[in-house]
């Protein structure tokens, strides 16, 4: 791919800027039968730009040490993204650190912090009633990053998350033991029944 972008403009106040308006910071519950209840959690960064700017989205990778992946996708959109949880740790958390957001965005890096501390402790692994707690307050947390419900906002995506998410915290609450095969299931069919237009927030597997 061809870099148009000079990446020695793209400082990091400009990276901080940019991603105050074009940003995210996100993080998943995936359905995952092998673990002991049914859950897996991924961490996401991406920024999202029209294909036309593709070339840009490179650059900010370019920026990053190479990190991470550009991704195109339907309808003329194309992402940078950062999953990789050693990348997120030394890299992404460390940058946004030192070079802070200013609009509702710093609340969402905030509460993506949050998330990732108490996920890098592991305490929701396993299959005791404080990993499924944990959990739990894992949800919560969930609930309020990526519905946007930092600043307001609602539509029928924002409404089909809420009602997956509430889905899986009834599921763990209806539990007193980690959950068998068959509730596993029973819970990605739930699950399957919100459909999200195609932004899964919880993935089978």
């Amino acid at each position: 791919m061809k870099n148009n972008y000079n990446i020695k403009k793209l400082n990091p106040g400009w990276i901080s800027g940019f991603t105050d308006g074009e940003g995210s910071f996100v993080v998943m519950l995936f359905f995952h039968k092998n673990n002991p209840w049914g859950l897996q959690s991924q961490f996401r960064f991406a920024i999202t730009q029209h294909i036309r700017d593709l070339d840009l989205l490179y650059s900010i990778k370019a920026f990053f040490n190479n990190i991470g992946n550009v991704n195109t996708r339907q309808r003329g959109v194309c992402d940078y993204v950062v999953v990789k949880r050693e990348d997120l740790k030394n890299t992404i958390i460390p940058f946004f650190n030192n070079n802070p957001l200013f609009t509702v965005k710093s609340k969402a890096f905030d509460l993506f912090k949050e998330l990732f501390d108490m996920a890098d402790l592991h305490l929701h692994h396993g299959s005791s009633l404080a990993a499924r707690d944990q959990l739990i307050a894992m949800i919560d947390k969930i609930l309020l990053l990526n519905t946007t419900l930092l600043d307001g906002r609602t539509n029928k995506l924002v409404e089909a998350k809420i009602a997956r998410y509430t889905i899986i915290k009834t599921y763990l609450l209806s539990l007193s033991s980690a959950p068998t095969l068959e509730q596993k299931l029973e819970l990605k069919r739930l699950i399957d029944t919100v459909k999200l237009n195609g932004d899964s927030q919880v993935k089978s597997s």
